[in-house]
């Protein structure tokens, strides 16, 4: 009787997830994980004094899921709690262990200096949003002539006042878009002095106001925690915050290995 030939994927390349010193590198990689892909087993690549945590990836790209970025954020996780290590950005896939290799050793000084600078230092993620239509109630409640034009219109034919809903609209968008930048602005006055490094990132969506990580000295957590509490009663019924930390460094952390070209 004929029997079906089974046959094993193969690897896309080698998954990393983040480089350490070897002296501190976690010298089994069993006790972390699961890795992204479970077919696979976690393992490290060492080169130069430096030591990177990988697994065989089993896809050249990897969708950002809930479960895949799960799967990313945990082993660095666990990995960095043996001491400093560099993050690599969700979905890093070198081309083989070899190019890894490569990388630590062509890239030994940057390494070295990012892991000496993120030293003691975590990451603290902060998402601040607001209520669109409550934030329009105040614009109007503060700009009499805004309010005016739209008391004006409230009760007239839209295709006759066409034109002037334009530039109403116009306007409003200007002075939310105004309102937004200042109340960011006031945020990170407060917030920055408090960090060692700050990256602002882009806003997802209308109702956000900021979103930005924060590079913070491991000493300094609790003064920071004060501060977004503060902000946070001081702005309840207008801000909503999402604050999230401390993670590994993942924002600061410039670094990139080349990706492996996708077969076919």
């Amino acid at each position: 009787m004929a029997t079906e030939k089974q046959t094993e994927a193969k690897p896309q390349g080698t998954y990393v997830y983040c480089v350490m010193p070897t002296a501190i590198a976690a010298k089994e990689s069993k006790g972390l994980g699961p890795p992204i892909d479970a077919s696979a087993k976690l393992r490290t690549v060492r080169g130069d004094g430096l030591t990177a945590l990988v697994s065989d990836a089993m896809r050249a790209q990897y969708d950002p899921s809930r479960a895949n970025i799960g799967a990313h954020e945990r082993v660095v996780r666990e990995a960095c709690a043996h001491g400093d290590g560099l993050p690599m950005r969700f979905g890093t896939v070198a081309k083989d262990d070899g190019a890894v290799q490569s990388f630590l050793r062509e890239k030994h000084e940057v390494l070295e200096k990012a892991i000496e600078q993120l030293h003691g230092r975590v990451e603290l993620a902060l998402k601040v949003f607001w209520d669109t239509n409550a934030i329009l109630r105040e614009i109007l409640s503060e700009d009499e002539e805004l309010q005016a034009m739209r008391e004006a219109l409230r009760d007239q034919p839209e295709a006759e006042t066409h034109d002037q809903r334009v530039e109403l609209g116009r306007r409003v968008t200007e002075a939310m878009e105004q309102k937004r930048q200042a109340e960011a602005g006031r945020i990170l006055e407060r917030l920055g002095p408090k960090a060692t490094e700050l990256d602002e990132q882009g806003l997802m969506n209308d109702t956000m106001v900021l979103n930005a990580a924060f590079l913070v000295d491991e000493k300094k957590l609790d003064a920071f925690d004060d501060e977004v509490n503060a902000i946070g009663a001081e702005q309840q019924g207008r801000l909503t915050f999402k604050y999230a930390g401390p993670l590994p460094p993942y924002s600061f952390v410039k670094i990139v290995i080349p990706k492996a070209k996708q077969q076919g």
